[in-house]
């Protein structure tokens, strides 16, 4: 997987690096995208489930920062958010479509990946991220 760093909602920055040795489901969405609400709104039900024990990292691509922190507000969500207002991460990784979700290894190599929003592909990738951090 690419790296690359980019900055989060609350002023701090994140590297794909650091999550080296770490399980990582990397999304990318934009917050006016009715696909990427029903994928977060599935992320949060499946999340309420069980408490995931490997890192998400989600990361707006071209929305600003008000509409991220209110898209982050209505799901509630609780792990890292990045801004990502020039494409320049996303551009790493695809050129069309959101949202996008990629499993990332404890070797940082990509072990799958969604385009758009499917539920029975996202539960597939969500129980693939579950066995890899096992």
């Amino acid at each position: 997987a690419p790296d690359f760093e980019v900055e989060l909602l609350d002023g701090t920055s994140c590297q794909l690096s650091h999550f080296r040795g770490e399980v990582v489901m990397l999304i990318f969405f934009s917050a006016g995208c009715p696909d990427c609400h029903a994928e977060f709104r599935e992320l949060q039900g499946l999340i309420s489930q069980v408490e995931p024990e490997f890192n998400i990292l989600a990361i707006s691509r071209a929305d600003g920062e008000q509409e991220v922190r209110d898209f982050v507000e209505q799901y509630e969500l609780k792990f890292d958010v990045g801004l990502d207002p020039n494409k320049s991460v996303y551009g790493l990784y695809a050129t069309r479509y959101v949202p996008r979700c990629f499993l990332i290894g404890r070797d940082g190599k990509v072990k799958a990946l969604t385009v758009e929003y499917d539920e029975t592909e996202f539960k597939s990738i969500w129980n693939k991220a579950v066995q890899e951090a096992k």
